[in-house]
């Protein structure tokens, strides 16, 4: 038998025992007696771990190791060893062993993670094997020892700190380990006091609760007089928190009101809004010989006849859900944020028309766990809860989870049972199992649960279960399950023949499942699997529920799963996700237990599949993206590119590498603009295109690249991109690709100021590239408007007027977003031509157009030009802050291409109004912008107009600054050839006039 074959990943105890002096033993006594005293000492230490429930692994000439915890379980393993190791020490100083001489050892104990392995006979050398650093550990220990010393590690201490008394010898530096170890001494045992838990069994009264179901009906009386309330509830797990929440609703049961349970899940943090669509399953009644096309039409009539959603929330739900018959289910350009931001608000507004029909009770559990879309939509919740009648009633464990501390806010935390709390609860479980405890294993429990009722439950049933009356427990090392908990936990599968590989799988699956879906992964037959589960279930393990049409089966407790799921040996727990991968794989499994390719990217990632997770977590990225749940795709798509390293050079990965960068892009851009550069991104899927040899996702992502880069105003970054467009339109005779680039440089060229060049590249273009029409470049009112601005500004005022014209009618057979940039920059082109009539209506479409599409910075230049225009026909200061404030807004979402002007129309208003310190602290912004931004377009004019500012300075200030912003404004508008700046710099009056 194969070491591997048994073994586990355990959390262990292991003690190390040596006789000291035992060379001065050799010379004192014969050979013959040396041998007998020896075998003596072997023999009866050995009974004496057996009586502490440990197992001698081997022995070291005239000493010994033996194991606590492995094979054989008991709930406390550390105190188990260290009382083995004083009562070994105190017979030696007592000579209780009878022998001729008085020997004396020193004792290691030490406690870790080991694997362990017990290969059934004894054909290694030892009956036990524990690899890892705790074996080492323990021999290192009792080698620092003196004699009748017994020195312990800070985990075993900790582990057995309430049975006995201990000195502190400190850190010390221990053959083989880095960092020092801490290490105590065992002086003396010492009486116990209370401490650990356990229970979450709706089968007995409730105990140690009444006064936190009390409070709860009391705040349900003020919901039911109309006034939401909202109850925050934490505690650790087991503490009671669902059983609270239960006893409530019993107590409230026969009053009017509609409850809403929402569950939040650890395997879909990254989901966007899971509990609803969770709920939504069962109330679209899905089953699970549904086809997705069965799924999505049972979906669409749910949502439509009975919760009236509209078709485009209808299409949002069914991609949320990932059965949607759209390859492309929303668009980037339907503002995917927008329709989730809508669906949410959607499903406040229906609880609420509940609400004002009968008192509504909603429950979040598990809000640890809660996705971004979720916390935003249960916020909103907390915040309108007040004005209506809703009782919002949130469990979560302790967290840094924060919500509103508002007065309608109650925040109450479950403590720890009494111990007349925790007695009470015993019996009444004892009573209804129809077993038997004597005082003796009561007072075991109430000494070892810490008042936490779900640890009573499981204690409490490990000694029922036990035929000796002695808890048999198993450790693993979880750091939400208290180790002593975890040993009795793994003991119940120690305890079964069958079953036991079907719940190390079922730990790995992590959710409920049913007989077919762990008969394929694990290869059984089914009559094979539904034996193993049913022992499961007798055993306590697992529990069975039936939903519709099928019965599921899941572990009784979180905390008994992650037990079985990390006493799995690491490759034995990959090889199990990489096969539940493999089994999600199938499109016929996928909407078996979820269809989320978050959930296959994680089995993938925990099977050491790389590759594959790397796949899905992009999938799952992408997927989120074209729902609007953009926060969630950046952290989706942030764990695929975790595997860069593993991906970046493999040709297997460049498409999907490609779309990762792209993606990322997007979701940077949703959520944080272009202060979380997402051009880098841009620029990274344009290099993977070009790798690839795929010229349409090359001329996308240099698109994006330009875009972001243009509309922040980094002129410095958009040359490359632009060129390289411009470049690969001429290479593969592109026309899309051609116009591009070109149109992309056209628009550097005027921001740079350079007029002439700029109109050059649009009048080749335009000729050039007639035909085409694409609402996705915006093409070609894009180029017309900036080419009519260009015009403008070298002097050609009727042929601006008319491509300005022209760029509104392109930009309305193109897109509604072509159609927004063309009212905003005619609305320019028309304020340089002081057409101010064709002015406001191009500005007053543009803000009702905004309004419409939702397209948030336009609108905000759209209000700028608005108040600019009312500022001068009223000439009152009441529109300057609305002004400011949208310019800062601009500023801070990075939206800095051709703000100059923007600020320039401030200037120009407060100069008008004589605000001179106001207008000059304006331009001084706009020129550090434009020095910044290379934004060189607007800057003869912003001298002009710090010249009219510096003449108005009191007598005596003066000085020659006017001068010198008139000789750079003429300067610049001279070697832009800016006719119209020229002409209005050379309009200004007492100033020295440059030949």
């Amino acid at each position: 038998m194969k070491l591997r074959d048994s073994a586990e990943r355990r959390l262990i105890t292991i003690l190390h025992c040596d006789l000291v002096n035992s060379t001065g033993m050799v010379e004192r006594l014969d050979a013959e007696d040396v041998m007998s005293v020896v075998e003596t000492f072997l023999k009866t230490t050995s009974d004496i771990v057996k009586e502490y429930h440990g197992s001698v692994a081997g022995f070291t000439g005239d000493g010994f190791e033996a194991y606590f915890g492995y094979p054989v379980t008991t709930e406390t393993p550390a105190a188990d060893a260290i009382r083995a190791a004083l009562h070994i020490r105190d017979a030696l100083l007592t000579n209780q062993l009878e022998l001729p001489i008085r020997l004396h050892c020193r004792i290691g104990v030490a406690t870790g993670v080991a694997v362990v392995a017990n290969p059934r006979r004894d054909n290694f050398g030892r009956h036990l094997f524990a690899f890892g650093a705790v074996a080492h550990l323990a021999e290192r220990l009792q080698s620092v020892a003196q004699s009748d010393q017994v020195f312990v590690d800070y985990e075993t201490r900790k582990l057995a700190s309430k049975y006995f008394v201990y000195g502190d010898v400190g850190r010390s530096q221990l053959k083989g380990f880095e960092s020092d170890v801490d290490i105590s001494e065992v002086i003396s045992t010492k009486t116990p006091r209370a401490r650990f838990d356990f229970s979450e069994r709706y089968d007995v009264p409730i105990t140690g609760r009444g006064h936190i179901i009390d409070l709860l009906a009391d705040r349900w009386s003020v919901v039911e007089d109309g006034e939401g309330q909202v109850v925050f509830l934490t505690g650790e797990a087991g503490m009671g928190k669902s059983r609270s929440v239960y006893e409530f609703e019993n107590r409230i049961a026969n009053t009017q009101l509609r409850t809403f349970r929402y569950q939040c899940s650890s395997q879909h943090t990254s989901s966007a809004l899971h509990p609803w669509l969770h709920n939504l399953e069962g109330l679209a009644n899905f089953r699970q010989a549904d086809s997705p096309e069965q799924r999505s039409e049972k979906c669409k009539v749910y949502l439509s006849e009975q919760l009236r959603f509209p078709d485009h929330l209808v299409e949002l739900c069914l991609s949320l859900l990932g059965i949607s018959e759209s390859e492309q289910p929303a668009a980037l350009s339907a503002s995917p944020s927008a329709m989730l931001s809508e669906l949410q608000s959607y499903l406040l507004e229906m609880l609420f028309e509940q609400a004002r029909k009968s008192p509504v009770l909603v429950i979040f559990e598990d809000v640890q766990w809660i996705d971004a879309s979720t916390k935003s939509s249960l916020e909103s919740l907390i915040e309108s809860a007040p004005g209506e009648s809703v009782f919002v009633c949130i469990t979560s464990r302790p967290t840094e989870q924060a919500f509103s501390n508002n007065s309608h806010v109650m925040q109450l935390s479950l403590v720890k049972l009494s111990q007349s709390e925790v007695r009470q609860l015993i019996h009444q479980r004892v009573t209804l199992s129809g077993g038997q405890l004597n005082d003796q294993q009561i007072e075991q429990i109430v000494s070892r649960c810490d008042g936490n009722p779900l640890y009573i439950e499981e204690l409490t049933t490990m000694f029922l279960d036990s035929s000796s009356g002695t808890s048999d427990v198993q450790t693993n090392q979880r750091v939400q399950v208290p180790p002593t908990l975890q040993m009795s936990l793994l003991s119940r599968l120690d305890r079964i023949n069958k079953g036991r590989e079907l719940a190390q799988i079922a730990a790995v699956i992590g959710m409920p499942f049913d007989v077919h879906q762990i008969q394929t992964i694990a290869d059984l037959e089914a009559a094979d699997a539904l034996e193993g589960l049913e022992t499961l279930v007798e055993s306590n393990i697992l529990r069975s529920i039936r939903k519709r049409d099928r019965i599921l089966y899941e572990f009784r407790h979180s905390l008994l799963q992650d037990a079985v799921y990390e006493s799995l040996l690491k490759a034995n727990r990959e090889g199990i996700h990489g096969s539940i991968g493999v089994y999600l794989q199938d499109s016929a499994n996928v909407g078996d237990l979820v269809n989320a390719p978050e959930l296959l990217a994680n089995h993938f990632e925990l099977a050491a599949d790389f590759g594959n997770a790397f796949d899905y977590w992009v999938l799952a990225g992408e997927k989120a993206l074209r729902t609007g749940a953009t926060s969630e795709a950046i952290n989706l798509l942030e764990k695929a590119n975790s595997h860069l390293d593993f991906v970046a050079d493999n040709s297997r990965y460049q498409a999907t590498l490609q779309r990762m960068h792209m993606a990322r892009g997007l979701a940077i851009m949703a959520v944080h603009g272009a202060a979380g550069n997402p051009s880098e991104q841009f620029k990274l899927a344009s290099e993977a295109s070009e790798k690839m040899g795929d010229l349409e996702l090359t001329v996308e992502a240099l698109d994006w690249q330009f875009g972001v880069a243009y509309n922040s105003g980094q002129l410095d970054l958009c040359q490359q991109p632009a060129q390289r467009l411009a470049e690969l339109g001429v290479q593969h005779n592109s026309t899309i690709a051609d116009m591009a680039g070109s149109q992309a440089l056209g628009l550097l060229y005027f921001n740079q100021g350079r007029f002439h060049e700029a109109v050059d590249m649009f009048d080749a273009l335009l000729n050039r590239v007639s035909e085409l029409v694409s609402g996705q470049h915006c093409y070609p009112s894009l180029s017309l408007s900036y080419f009519a601005w260009s015009k403008c500004i070298l002097g050609e005022r009727e042929e601006a007027a008319a491509l300005a014209e022209r760029s509104i009618r392109s930009s309305q057979l193109e897109s509604p977003h072509a159609f927004t940039i063309a009212l905003s920059n005619c609305s320019f082109v028309f304020h340089c031509l002081n057409d101010h009539t064709r002015l406001s209506q191009c500005n007053e479409d543009l803000l009702e157009h905004c309004a419409l599409t939702g397209e948030y910075m336009y609108s905000l230049r759209a209000r700028i030009m608005h108040d600019y225009l009312m500022t001068k026909r009223s000439m009152s200061d009441a529109y300057i802050p609305s002004i400011l404030e949208n310019l800062n807004a601009l500023v801070d979402a990075q939206e800095e291409v051709e703000i100059t002007y923007l600020f320039g129309l401030l200037a120009n208003v407060q100069i008008l109004l004589g605000q001179y310190d106001s207008a000059r602290q304006s331009l001084i912004r706009a020129m550090h912008i434009a020095e910044k931004n290379g934004e060189m377009f607007f800057y003869a004019e912003l001298n002009r107009m710090m010249v009219i500012v510096s003449q108005a300075e009191p007598e005596g200030e003066k000085n020659t600054s006017n001068v010198n912003y008139f000789e750079r404004s003429l300067q610049v508008a001279r070697e832009q050839g800016a006719v119209d700046w020229e002409k209005m710099t050379l309009k200004l009056s007492g100033v020295r006039q440059v030949s």
